[in-house]
């Protein structure tokens, strides 16, 4: 849908519409953020014989509903900030986007695969993540029992979270675990974050 070139490139977007291609943001959010919604010659048209599936992705004009969140800037450069289903909304209003948590926090070298999502504690929505710690990198530190390596890890996120706006942090300790196996994938690579989250309900 977009294409960028090394003379226009900037950091955080993934550039500009195709050439026939035309981008919306639905509904935008005061950051700007809302669903990106697409529409031209290259974009699916439909569901082959499922008029149920083609009405839930597309809208009575035509527009094609891509689940990404993402604002347009003045160029028409797209920024994305993650899938819509799954936004953290806060009692505030305020949205968290969990993969720009996550890629905060992959940066962490004791991190091998970081999960961040939507938990309560309290009847109250707060920013949790479940952890696949990179246990060759914490036992160079002669770090081998699991509590021990969530104290650490707690420290390092802490530290790595200055970068993130305060209402995007995750606020305890008690808001971590660790994972003993990686995380389950699709064929695209991304973690089937429904296995998880159902299963902490």
């Amino acid at each position: 849908l977009t294409f960028s070139t090394p003379f226009a490139r900037q950091a955080g977007t993934v550039g500009r519409a195709l050439p026939g291609v035309e981008l919306r943001i639905e509904d935008p959010g005061p950051d700007g953020y809302g669903e990106v919604l697409a529409r031209g010659p290259n974009v699916m048209m439909g569901y082959y014989r499922n008029p149920q599936r083609t009405r839930e992705v597309l809208t009575q004009d035509g527009w094609f509903r891509t689940g990404d969140l993402g604002k347009l800037d003045w160029r028409g450069r797209l920024y994305l900030a993650g899938r819509k289903k799954n936004v953290i909304v806060l009692e505030s209003g305020k949205n968290v986007y969990p993969e720009e948590v996550e890629w905060e926090l992959s940066r962490i070298p004791e991190i091998e695969e970081v999960m961040v999502y939507e938990a309560r504690r309290q009847d109250k929505v707060v920013v949790a993540a479940l952890i696949y710690p990179n246990w060759e990198a914490l036992r160079e530190q002669g770090i081998t029992e699991k509590e021990e390596a969530k104290e650490i890890l707690w420290e390092k996120i802490r530290e790595a979270q200055r970068n993130l706006a305060v209402f995007k942090r995750i606020k305890s300790k008690e808001d971590i675990d660790l994972v003993d196996e990686p995380f389950v994938k699709s064929t695209k690579q991304e973690i089937k974050r429904h296995l998880y989250i159902e299963m902490r309900r």
